[in-house]
């Protein structure tokens, strides 16, 4: 009976459904089970947000896009109760202490222990602590039920890393790497002034006369790292100017052109730049290359794993939706 009914609300607001900026009405019938286009927009207010921003000319693509936006929602939905519903049917409890547990955990991480606040964001997503632990039970069964149904060992064969190492070996590809120090000096906040030897008063950065001191030294012979750790105003100072091993690019392109240059044991002159003046040198270097797979067979795994525990998951779902009634208007 309870079927029936929601069919008959279903089909008298069905040309509501039509509407762009549908208020509320029926989105989808799942078993006896009753989906609302206000559950579906709850779910992605914050994404439409962001599309009627990015696109503030509105228009068919906007449009079309908050249409895509919503069917993958209801979609999600119409899982999430197929997964409920076979909970209830399995006869399995959830007590209400974890919910309590996680409400706490989430008042704790996210709002700081400040419970008036968390509410208050309830309220202006109008919401009420009640909705909000029924949506949040829906979420940790769901969880729950993927873990009991899906989550057996999985093993994947020596034949299937190798296969996939071969198959993707260009997103294997480390590009060329260097070992480098750095000194940075910040501009200084006034500049001085002098006389040069046919009386011409110029003006000099004593920050800069500081980094062309500091290569004179290096020119002689002094220890980079220990100037490092003395005059550099940069956060790897303490390791004395040590960045380890980086690429092109963790560099902005002036630094990364110059010490890309350099070999092991050079230092470069210094390179000024809008905020100071800084110097580099490189102590080790490596040639970029496929990465072999004994260093990421570990990684490969992860991945295939991951890949097959969505397929199972799929699977599951799939059976779930083939012994129930579905119809989304």
């Amino acid at each position: 009976m309870k079927y029936f009914l929601a069919l008959l609300f279903a089909l008298l607001l069905t040309p509501l459904c039509q509407a762009q900026d549908v208020v509320d009405g029926i989105a989808a019938i799942v078993n006896d089970d009753v989906i609302t286009f206000s559950e579906v927009k709850s779910q992605v207010d914050q994404q439409e947000k962001s599309l009627r921003e990015a696109l503030p000319e509105g228009g068919e693509e906007l449009a079309k896009r908050i249409k895509a936006l919503r069917l993958d929602a209801l979609k999600a939905l119409i899982e999430r109760q197929l997964i409920v519903q076979e909970f209830k049917k399995q006869s399995f409890t959830f007590p209400d202490k974890e919910i309590d547990k996680r409400v706490a955990e989430i008042i704790n991480n996210q709002y700081d222990g400040n419970r008036a606040a968390f509410v208050k964001t309830l309220q202006a997503q109008n919401m009420t602590i009640e909705e909000f632990r029924r949506d949040l039970k829906k979420q940790m069964i769901v969880y729950q039920m993927r873990y009991f149904n899906v989550n057996k060992d999985i093993v994947i064969s020596p034949y299937k890393i190798e296969k996939f190492y071969q198959e993707n070996a260009d997103s294997f590809y480390q590009q060329d790497q260097i070992k480098m120090r750095m000194i940075h000096f910040k501009k200084g906040l006034f500049t001085e002034k002098e006389q040069d030897k046919n009386g011409k008063e110029n003006t000099y950065d004593p920050q800069k006369r500081l980094a062309d001191d500091i290569v004179r030294k290096l020119n002689t012979g002094s220890d980079f790292g220990s100037l490092a750790s003395i005059y550099s105003e940069e956060e790897h100072k303490t390791k004395q100017g040590d960045w380890g091993w980086i690429d092109r690019k963790t560099l902005r392109k002036e630094l990364s052109d110059v010490a890309f240059r350099l070999r092991p044991g050079q230092h470069s002159h210094v390179i000024s730049a809008e905020e100071g003046y800084y110097i580099l040198q490189v102590y080790d270097f490596k040639k970029g290359q496929i990465l072999p797979l004994s260093q990421i067979r570990d990684q490969i795994e992860t991945t295939l794993v991951n890949e097959e525990r969505q397929r199972l998951q799929q699977k599951w779902i799939d059976t779930l939706k083939a012994k129930a009634f579905i119809k989304m208007f």
